[in-house]
């Protein structure tokens, strides 16, 4: 937690995926802590590409998580994370898309020609 509060992002994850092999009985919450990480990192990441790839790792490590606990205490939450994070990524992609896509004209500027 202090790692992440100190937005040391990297050696949080480090140390993270260091304690999932130490601590396998804990790789549950293992893997819930590295996935919030990584959703941390990606809010302060200036760099589109590198804000979702973070978003898919994070992704990635609470499917892992899920896959292998589904009854888990912290399962409702890692998927409340994960809906948030696809959230994230399809607005990510809208944005991506919607300039490229050529809008209907505005019927108040039609209305405003005709007058």
């Amino acid at each position: 937690d202090r790692l992440r509060e100190a937005r040391d992002f990297d050696l949080a994850i480090s140390l993270l995926k260091r304690l999932e092999k130490r601590a396998p009985d804990r790789l549950v919450q293992l893997r819930f802590a590295s996935a919030q990480v990584r959703v941390e990192q990606s809010a302060s990441e200036p760099d589109m590409t590198q804000r979702e790839k973070q978003r898919r790792l994070a992704r990635a490590d609470l499917q892992k998580m899920l896959a292998g606990q589904v009854s888990s205490d912290i399962a409702p939450e890692a998927k409340l994370l994960m809906a948030q994070i696809d959230l994230q990524l399809a607005q990510s992609q809208l944005a991506q898309v919607l300039p490229l896509v050529k809008q209907p004209p505005n019927p108040q500027s039609i209305l405003h020609c005709t007058q």
